[in-house]
């Protein structure tokens, strides 16, 4: 037989602040380790200057979210010019592989057509 226990309703009241207070640590500690995440990919730089608030609250919480969604777009924009810095590259080193080869075949021919002169001049 089960027995449920009936709170007053200010302990109630209690309680579900305390689950509040402890849901917001939760997502106050996950958008920690966020930053850390993206710091480590972003690496250090130079102390910024601290800019206007992004949002029109004073809350804290809603700053940090608003960060945290600004962060995240800078991240997906880094990775965005990241991959064409590396398609940049890659058509740099294609280009560069093409002009190898030509100048091979220039100077392949360049040798073969000595070679014929060289042939023609002394048989002839």
């Amino acid at each position: 037989m089960s027995h449920k226990i009936q709170l007053p309703p200010e302990v109630q009241h209690i309680v579900s602040d305390r689950n509040k207070i402890w849901q917001d640590f939760d997502a106050a500690k996950g958008q920690a380790n966020e930053l850390n995440k993206h710091a480590q990919s972003v690496g250090s730089g130079k102390t910024g200057t601290v800019k206007q608030p992004l949002t029109q609250s004073d809350d804290p919480r809603a700053e940090v979210n608003a960060v945290m969604m600004e962060v995240n777009k800078q991240m997906g924009e880094l990775s965005r010019v990241e991959g064409e810095i590396k398609s940049t590259r890659d058509q740099i080193q294609s280009i560069q592989d093409k002009a190898n080869r030509m100048m091979m075949m220039i100077g392949g021919g360049g040798v073969a057509a000595v070679i014929a002169i060289i042939l023609l001049l002394s048989g002839g």
